[in-house]
């Protein structure tokens, strides 16, 4: 995933999620369905050039988090429930430097079988 989003493919990127999947970043109304995924996905890679970097990836259950920052000094934590190879959820927030992850994320201890969807093998 992490390698589909830096490549600004929304195309491809849109091919890990289920097609009922919702896409929830805290600040937006929830996206709901692949092809409108697809469609933010689109609009958000024209509007910006935008870099995720992984700082770490926790696993719980049916659900990876993914902790990352970006060049440009945005930190955030993404939830994503996987069923089967697809994202059926995925509720997300950034702030700008953001100093301390939350405590939810901080709970959970990293990986050690990372997540093949957020992983992108």
């Amino acid at each position: 995933m992490v390698r589909r989003f830096n490549s600004g493919d929304a195309d491809r990127l849109a091919e890990l999620y289920h097609e009922g999947a919702v896409n929830h970043q805290v600040v937006q109304e929830p996206i709901a369905g692949k092809v409108a995924i697809r469609a933010m996905f689109r609009r958000e890679f024209a509007a910006a050039d935008m870099t995720c970097i992984p700082e770490v990836i926790h696993e719980a259950g049916d659900v990876a988090i993914l902790e990352w920052m970006d060049p440009l000094g945005l930190r955030g934590c993404g939830f994503f429930t996987v069923k089967g190879d697809r994202i059926v959820f995925q509720p997300g927030e950034w702030v700008e430097r953001l100093r301390n992850p939350s405590p939810c994320c901080a709970a959970l201890r990293p990986l050690t079988n990372i997540s093949r969807v957020i992983r992108d093998i």
